[in-house]
């Protein structure tokens, strides 16, 4: 046991449904977070050309991530977003 309370009286059945709620409630009550999230967007590419982007955490080593992509006009925003919470630092290049 972790926990003992004394009452003046006897608890009804209902009384003890209140407390079983508020104390589950109190317990196991809802979170929410929000991760850091970024959404690479390119600019000056040539319409026509295949781009493959890369990441990398420290500028030396470099992850191709998805699929190389034909640029079909000179801006676009790649269609994901990375989850960066766990980063310390993240770069992006487009190769």
């Amino acid at each position: 046991m972790d926990e003992v309370r004394i009452y003046n009286r006897a608890l009804s059945a209902t009384d003890v449904q209140q407390l079983y709620a508020y104390e589950y409630a109190v317990e196991f009550k809802p979170i929410i977070n929000l991760l850091k999230a970024v959404q690479p967007t390119f600019s000056n590419l040539i319409p026509g050309t295949n781009y493959q982007l890369q990441v990398s955490g420290d500028l030396n080593t470099w992850t191709n991530l998805g699929s190389a992509f034909t640029a079909t006009t000179n801006n676009m925003t790649y269609p994901q977003y990375f989850n960066v919470n766990n980063w310390n630092q993240l770069f992006f290049r487009l190769q």
